[in-house]
């Protein structure tokens, strides 16, 4: 009852609730800062730049699709009353270029990262500053594009505060940018749990699976997040890392359907690593080589992608005939899997037929996180419940292998660890005790004063090797020490000094006929040399040798 009261008194305790207030509270302050704008008075007035680009023939530029493999060049004049202290802002992808202010070069985006990265890197933001003029400079801009089959761009062209710019941008992108690492935090935290976790057993793979697909799911959004190209200034490597996790997903995603359609033993999760580990290589190969770049060969993960859509959907239904899994769990996986997987579809249809036109839509990252977080709350229920029961094992486990007088381990834990210690190579001192006159205590003061001689000498033994061995109560008046301190150390010698010590302690001031004494015999036992039963059997004898001596003092002192 008392637990009970105690358990309700927690559910009700108010200092609970001020923690959940703090929580609740700094999370909101946290939004209203990130999504609060103008705090800081920036001027936020914008001039359209993009119109009136022409190309050195005189023809009109398309900057919004800028097709062809080859170098572009178009300029527009620009006056000292459109720039007063604005800064040229706009966003491309696809291209490298460099600005001209007639012809002084003020801008060079011509990055060169390593080659392994390659050289696609997503949307970019710019903000190029002019230098001061008195009436009129034209701004001439060359740029190369990447790709000849796919087109680059130059959007959303604006004369404008560069601060203000990129706050917007930082402040659109800055809400997903969070979700994403707190999706990438769950992620690294189940991934842990499994690895780590007792008594889960198969599970474990299902718990690192969440995990895993939580990590490289979170990186591949926040890859596609202008904020992160930002913050690290660094686009291409950033859209490298985009790539590896696109290619990685699939893993994950059907080593966690396996398990949660009851399939764990099926080998369609080696056929996807398999898979997914070629389509790695021979992209890093192929970019490294200068074949194809990575962009060049995405296709070959959106066609890995169909096909785990494909294994998903027999998983789930081979879940189904085979009535693997619970009803209300088949619930959940059909709403957590459609919206994903069709929108994914459609997202891989829009990439196909534009691909340099493409833009993630947030609907697809938003059905992701619904995915992951609804799963990870059936995974913290499933976490919940085994730790519930592994408690429980490890409760009837204590009670199963430990003495209920001394609290030593018992006999069948004895069994278990010399086992163990006959299948391994580590060398033990073994060390067999026997308690002296249990048997005329019990018959002449009782079986009380024979049970307080078994607790107190299983006390100080425990005291005595305790923190370096595991201890047991083997029998009756039986006690038996296994350790992996050499007989011939010191500190082995010092449990040996502790324990007579001990005794010695307890018996001071007792003027009982029969004080608590104990014969001891030790070896050190080497499983490569010897079976378990010949060195306990020697320090069996030892033992023995020593009772009959210490009788023989005990006669010659009466």
């Amino acid at each position: 009852m008392g637990k009970k009261k105690s358990g309700n008194r927690t559910l009700f305790d108010p200092r609970l609730y001020i923690c959940l207030f703090i929580v609740l509270f700094v999370l909101s302050v946290l939004s209203l800062t990130i999504l609060y704008k103008n705090s800081a008075g920036f001027d936020e007035t914008e001039t359209p730049f993009g119109e009136g680009w022409m190309f050195e023939d005189g023809s009109e530029a398309d900057l919004g699709n800028l097709t062809g493999g080859k170098t572009l060049k178009f300029s527009k004049p620009l006056t000292a009353e459109e720039i007063a202290d604005d800064a040229l802002c706009f966003d491309t992808k696809n291209i490298y270029f460099s600005v001209y202010a007639d012809d002084e070069l003020i801008y060079d985006f011509r990055p060169a990262p390593p080659k392994l990265f390659g050289k696609s890197y997503g949307t970019f933001f710019h903000t190029v500053m002019i230098p001061n003029i008195d009436n009129e400079v034209r701004i001439t801009i060359v740029a190369d594009n990447l790709y000849e089959k796919t087109s680059g761009y130059i959007k959303n062209i604006k004369l404008c505060n560069s601060t203000s710019y990129l706050l917007e941008i930082i402040q659109g992108a800055a809400p997903q940018f969070l979700l994403c690492l707190g999706v990438l935090a769950f992620g690294i935290v189940f991934f842990i749990i499994g690895i780590i976790g007792r008594y889960f057993g198969d599970n474990r793979y299902e718990i690192i699976a969440i995990g895993t697909l939580a990590i490289v799911s979170a990186l591949w959004m926040a890859t596609e997040n202008p904020l992160f190209a930002l913050i690290t200034n660094a686009p291409i490597s950033v859209h490298f890392l985009n790539y590896i996790s696109l290619m990685f997903i699939p893993f994950p995603t059907v080593f966690f359907a396996t398990f949660i359609t009851g399939n764990q033993n099926s080998r369609l999760t080696v056929f996807m690593g398999i898979l997914c580990g070629l389509n790695f290589t021979f992209s890093i190969i192929s970019n490294l080589t200068g074949w194809k770049d990575y962009h060049e060969l995405l296709w070959i993960s959106h066609v890995i992608i169909v096909l785990m859509i494909i294994i998903l959907i027999l998983l789930l239904i081979r879940g189904i005939v085979e009535k693997k899994i619970k009803k209300w769990l088949l619930i959940v996986m059909i709403i957590t899997n459609v919206g994903p997987v069709a929108v994914g579809a459609v997202e891989m249809i829009r990439y196909r037929l534009s691909p340099g036109a493409y833009s993630m839509t947030s609907g697809y990252k938003y059905s992701i996180f619904v995915f992951i977080i609804l799963y990870g709350i059936y995974e913290c229920i499933n976490i919940s419940e085994m730790s519930r029961k592994s408690q429980y094992a490890e409760i009837m486990e204590h009670i199963a292998y430990t003495d209920g007088m001394t609290g030593l381990l018992n006999r069948e834990a004895f069994n278990v660890e010399y086992k163990a210690a006959e299948e391994g190579k580590q060398i033990y001192t073994i060390v067999v005790m026997d308690l002296n006159h249990l048997k005329k205590v019990n018959d002449k003061l009782g079986h009380t004063m024979g049970d307080e001689y078994i607790k107190n000498i299983g006390r100080i033994i425990k005291e005595a090797f305790g923190k370096n061995a595991k201890c047991f109560r083997i029998g009756g008046d039986e006690f038996f020490v296994m350790t992996t301190l050499k007989s011939s150390d010191n500190s082995f010698q010092n449990c040996i000094i502790k324990l007579n010590a001990g005794i010695e302690e307890y018996n001071k001031g007792k003027t009982c006929e029969y004080p608590l004494s104990i014969a001891i015999g030790y070896v050190e036992y080497n499983p490569e040399k010897c079976r378990f039963e010949e060195a306990f059997g020697q320090a069996d004898n030892r033992m023995y040798e020593q009772k009959k001596k210490m009788r023989m003092e005990v006669k010659k002192d009466s």
